[in-house]
């Protein structure tokens, strides 16, 4: 159980790191 719960929350980190990237992406192309 407590693996699974600390790779669910890894995933979820990931998936908000993702997000984060995209955004400075976009301006950085924008600037």
């Amino acid at each position: 159980d407590h693996i699974g719960e600390t790779g669910y929350k890894a995933e979820e980190y990931f998936e908000k790191g993702k997000k984060k990237e995209r955004r400075k992406n976009k301006k950085r192309m924008v600037s």
